[in-house]
């Protein structure tokens, strides 16, 4: 099989090679000569036009590629089957901070602020008191929480920029902060609340 299509190859290479010194003159002034001459005229008529012709082509050009990818309404990209395209959940926004939480002390004061907010609405549904109110108790120091929760919760309701910065000094450790307290001490006190009211 391989014979067959290499054999019509083979004989058209061997006929132009025992043709060759017959065909160079025929060759040369039928094919060579006039693609020669073609691209002598087209260098020629390069030459002649100005500069500005071709840059202002050249712009023209880009300018109407540039206008036409502007103009085209984005495609959207085609979706896969099983993937969502909506935003994360609670249950991811929590998990992502909790993570982020561990590595940076921003996060740690940010995930005591959503903890603030699930435990001012925990104790009011269960002290049938207004968020506002119960807001304000904290505040003030007059909630009957654990003192590590209340300075937790306390903590979070400052900004960020007055809790204190954590040592330059790699020998030293950043010196103890309410925010560090375990997420889980909070979850705990959480489910005792629910379980109470």
């Amino acid at each position: 099989m391989i014979r067959e299509r290499w054999l019509p190859l083979a004989i058209i290479l061997l006929l132009a090679a025992l043709l060759a010194p017959f065909l160079r003159d025929f060759i040369r002034e039928v094919i060579v000569i006039p693609l020669l001459y073609l691209f002598w005229l087209g260098l020629l008529l390069a030459e002649s036009i100005p500069q500005a012709g071709f840059w202002g082509c050249f712009v023209g050009l880009a300018l109407l590629i540039a206008g036409r990818s502007l103009l085209r309404s984005p495609r959207l990209a085609p979706r896969r089957r099983g993937t969502k395209t909506a935003s994360p959940g609670r249950i991811e926004t929590w998990v992502k901070l909790l993570q982020q939480a561990r590595q940076e002390p921003y996060y740690r004061w940010r995930l005591a602020q959503r903890f603030r907010e699930l435990t001012l609405d925990t104790l009011a549904h269960a002290e049938h008191l207004s968020r506002k109110q119960v807001r304000q108790r904290l505040a003030e120091g007059q909630l009957g929480l654990p003192p590590e929760i209340r300075a937790y919760l306390q903590a979070s309701l400052r900004s960020f920029s007055h809790l204190p910065a954590a040592s330059p000094s790699f020998r030293s450790r950043p010196p103890a902060s309410p925010l560090d307290l375990e997420p889980e001490r909070i979850v705990q006190f959480l489910e005792e609340q629910r379980g109470e009211g």
